[in-house]
């Protein structure tokens, strides 16, 4: 969360906004008081200016306040004097030698603003006013104003939020579309709608892409040419030492000879491993013509009929233990292929003793193909990599390419379908390919 970096611009936006709030606040808060200062100076002038013009008695005096505006009590007073010292009704003792003029002055212990000034008959008068009213006032005002800064403080940082994720949502769209990609078919990331300063980067991911794109389809070509041109010699010795292997030859020889069998053997095996690679990878998911629909439980019934004398040579228990009639969408040879690699799998890898169980059903709008075994299986966090071709799992004992898995989910991306590795009941491995169906499909068997 910390590195991502629309956390981090609405995380910065958040502070600069909330700082640029509270240094406006402040500044429209002190503003603000210091008007209503200022209006409340000018009433009492104005106040003063009634008294100078007679519009106004001095005493006794009602406070003065404006229509529908309530105001403080504003005091209008002569001022006398009590043994030298000045004193004004309702205020007490003011300091002595008070210029006229407004200003604020502490009477009997209590701050005042004071208006002084002389009537045409020689005599003085004052209007005042409590400051403390005054300040109640002029903060309620300022506070006031700041009631519609702070409500719209958090629709301004939502606001924000919204313009940061709606600018960033080319890049997670982008980001979204790379994870989907397979390396089967890869292309350009749009740049279209996003920001500049991200569009070079999409350029370089998209000729990164391109070149991976280049060498990934160099390297599908020379597996391809190699097994093909490895086929026809292969073939050709093999066909050699069946001929050869009717000759009469020595015990020793016919010792010897039995590994150079064996051999070519897995030679040929792997040929075919790489071949059904390249196929698996020739086309793109999606790419492929409409197929008709496949009887997926034929297949299974098929590749089990295979596989049981290899079973039967390793003293493995090969079954089948639900065979629901369904349908899938592909080719008789992609789906043979996929379910035999799965299986084989299974019987190389479970000791003598142990036994495979084959099961496909319907699961919803699914078809579910499950292979479990009571081999040593896979640890979870190798489970991933077995996928990768020429993978094998660290000490492994039965002899393999490594390219059977990885076929396998060449062959899943191509038809749409999922393929996860488990943990089968019996402690083994569990293999489990996933495929939407392609009819109404008709009851288990």
């Amino acid at each position: 969360m910390k590195n991502s970096l629309q956390f981090r611009l609405s995380l910065w936006m958040a502070v600069l906004l909330l700082a640029t709030a509270v240094a406006a606040g402040a500044v429209s808060f002190f503003w603000a008081l210091h008007e209503a200062n200022e209006l409340q100076d000018d009433l009492l002038e104005q106040t003063a200016a009634l008294v100078l013009a007679g519009q106004l008695a001095i005493n006794p005096v009602e406070p003065v306040a404006a229509t529908g505006a309530p105001q403080p009590s504003v005091v209008v007073e002569l001022v006398d004097t009590v043994a030298g010292q000045p004193r004004v009704n309702g205020i007490g003792r003011l300091p002595p030698d008070l210029p006229d003029g407004l200003d604020t002055h502490v009477a009997e212990g209590r701050p005042w603003r004071m208006l002084l000034a002389h009537l045409p008959d020689g005599r003085r008068f004052v209007v005042a006013q409590q400051t403390d009213r005054r300040d109640d006032i002029a903060q309620d005002s300022a506070l006031a104003a700041l009631v519609p800064l702070v409500a719209l403080l958090p629709v301004v940082a939502l606001l924000v939020r919204v313009v940061i994720r709606s600018t960033l949502r080319p890049i997670a769209l982008a980001s979204r579309q790379l994870d989907q990609q397979g390396d089967a078919a890869l292309v350009d990331v749009p740049a279209g709608g996003m920001p500049d300063e991200v569009r070079p980067f999409v350029t370089s991911i998209n000729a990164l892409l391109r070149r991976l794109a280049e060498s990934l389809e160099q390297q599908r070509r020379f597996i391809a040419d190699a097994a093909h041109e490895l086929r026809s010699p292969i073939t050709a010795l093999t066909v050699q030492a069946e001929n050869l292997e009717h000759a009469e030859m020595s015990p020793e020889a016919r010792r010897r000879f039995a590994p150079l069998r064996e051999g070519l053997s897995r030679s040929r095996a792997l040929l075919e491993q790489l071949l059904s690679l390249a196929r698996a990878q020739a086309r793109p998911a999606g790419d492929a013509a409409p197929q008709p629909p496949v009887a997926l439980h034929e297949v299974v019934r098929e590749v089990v009929s295979d596989l049981v004398a290899m079973a039967e040579a390793g003293n493995v228990d090969l079954g089948v233990t639900r065979l629901d009639a369904v349908q899938v969408a592909g080719t008789p040879v992609d789906l043979h292929t996929l379910v035999r690699n799965a299986v084989d799998n299974a019987v190389r890898y479970t000791p003598a003793g142990g036994r495979v169980d084959v099961s496909i059903e319907r699961d919803g709008a699914q078809a579910l193909l499950r292979v479990d075994d009571t081999g040593p299986g896979i640890p979870p966090d190798q489970r991933e990599r077995v996928f990768d071709a020429f993978y094998r799992v660290v000490g492994t004992q039965p002899t393999g390419s490594g390219l059977g898995l990885s076929i396998a989910r060449g062959i899943a991306q191509r038809l749409g379908g999922q393929i996860a590795l488990g943990s089968a009941p019996a402690g083994g491995l569990r293999f489990e390919y996933r495929q939407d169906l392609r009819d109404d499909g008709a009851p288990a068997s």
